[in-house]
């Protein structure tokens, strides 16, 4: 790599900083409260150990841990996501660089405009400026990292880092379990043989197993699956995937109305619309393989961790932003090979700058949403205006204020767009009962818990 390129990522590490600096004194938000602040094992290490082999997210809780033991005030939790997010984008550029050369893209510009496009995409807010979106960010670094270890396996190397970078991300995220798929995937489109992956893979497949049998042994895990997959068919899950799936995509071509708690209930009408598209795109992948392989690439790797992962491991909130943390990063390098294989070199730079500043401005203003509770929900409120329990989000941020007449307004809403809906009226009695500012929050935090 030459100098220029070396200069060209220092400066992109920096305009990431920049971008996401005006988030890195936002408040703890809803779930954080959940999983951090009113959630003891985090705050000593015998409350940590005491809940191995009962709780989830070992490795997660143990990141919120050196956290709030070097302090509990926000900035460390922010600082962690935000370097945490740099490593990806590092890791990102990487593998970018190994599949471009593969793909016959020449040059470093491709690989470093994959990085730039993540890096300052503001569908990625959610994953670093949430400070629960940890879970997202932090496992998507370990896997990337796992990958990098598993294609240097090929030349050698051993397969131990490998397979406890996987095991490190399923104890971040249960959702990485599908690793050896993930792997699979990665060294068909490195061109490996099947007998060859094979040969190599077989501990990734054992680990996997050992891992899934440890999950099932533990009750929170079982339970929070349960949970998640209760009152949906397989059908009727796999047609709520598909909308998400969609709904999220289209969240990152347009990122012009990012939303944390986004209204679904009109996209449930269009799936055979959503089923058309999906293939469509799949059979113009699918003919140009040869000529763009990176479609196919992005098209595969979305179908594994947006699709089929979320059909195995149901969410509750079926769309989240921070989901497309590591759906998403190969369209990042489809974006970049298109704009090297396609364009005119005279075109490439303002082409290349004309895409990224709105990104820049985008996600600086997108980080500004994490600034305080209540400036998160109004602006989702405005998004989601008919969805019941964002107005309790939002009447919730009013409460924790003291703004008691605007959270009273907001809880009534709330019971307007779902009447009987208890959170609301949970909140309504602790207004009237002038218990506002007590902790702990956990019992009536309004969104559904990431962690246990």
């Amino acid at each position: 790599m030459t100098v220029s390129h070396r200069q060209t990522v220092a400066l992109l590490l920096l305009a990431t900083v920049a971008a996401y600096a005006n988030s890195l004194f936002g408040p703890f938000q809803f779930d954080d409260f959940n999983v951090i602040v009113d959630f003891e094992p985090v705050h000593s290490w015998s409350g940590w150990w005491n809940n191995l082999g009962h709780g989830i997210r070992p490795l997660l809780k143990l990141s919120y841990l050196g956290n709030w033991l070097l302090s509990p005030m926000t900035f460390g939790f922010h600082l962690f996501n935000l370097l945490v997010h740099l490593a990806v984008v590092l890791l990102v550029w990487r593998l970018a660089a190994l599949l471009c050369r593969q793909w016959g893209i020449e040059g470093e510009w491709a690989p470093l405009l994959a990085a730039a496009i993540f890096a300052l995409h503001p569908v990625n807010s959610e994953a670093v400026s949430y400070i629960c979106g940890r879970s997202s960010s932090l496992s998507t670094l370990l896997l990337l990292a796992a990958i990098l270890a598993f294609e240097r396996q090929h030349d050698g190397g051993s397969p131990l880092w490998s397979l406890l970078l996987c095991a490190m991300a399923v104890a971040v995220k249960e959702s990485l379990l599908l690793f050896p798929l993930t792997l699979l995937l990665w060294g068909r489109i490195r061109g490996t043989s099947w007998r060859q992956l094979l040969r190599v893979q077989w501990p990734f497949w054992l680990l996997g197993l050992s891992l899934t049998i440890w999950m099932l042994s533990v009750p929170n895990y079982v339970a929070a699956a349960e949970h998640a997959a209760s009152g949906r068919s397989m059908l009727g899950n796999l047609a709520l995937q598909l909308q998400a799936m969609l709904y999220l995509l289209g969240q990152w071509c347009w990122p012009l109305a990012l939303n944390i708690d986004p209204d679904l209930r009109g996209l449930a009408t269009a799936s055979p619309i959503y089923l058309s598209m999906l293939l469509a795109a799949a059979f113009l992948c699918w003919r140009h393989w040869h000529r763009r392989p990176w479609w196919g690439f992005a098209l595969l790797w979305l179908l594994l961790h947006q699709l089929l992962l979320y059909l195995q491991l149901p969410r509750i909130d079926i769309a989240n932003e921070r989901q497309l943390y590591l759906a998403a990063w190969p369209m990042a390098l489809a974006l970049a090979c298109e704009w090297r294989y396609t364009l005119a070199e005279n075109w490439r730079r303002p082409i290349a700058a004309t895409l990224l500043m709105p990104m820049f401005l985008l996600l600086v203003q997108r980080n500004g949403d994490f600034r305080s509770e209540i400036a998160l929900w109004q602006q989702t409120a405005t998004l989601s205006p008919d969805k019941a329990r964002v107005h309790n989000n939002l009447g919730f941020a009013y409460m924790l204020d003291g703004q008691d007449a605007m959270a009273r307004a907001e809880f009534m809403r709330a019971l307007q767009l779902q009447p009987g809906f208890g959170k609301a009226v949970g909140n309504l009695r602790r207004l009237d009962a002038g218990r506002t500012r007590e902790p702990p929050f956990a019992d009536i935090v309004p969104l559904d818990k990431e962690e246990q």
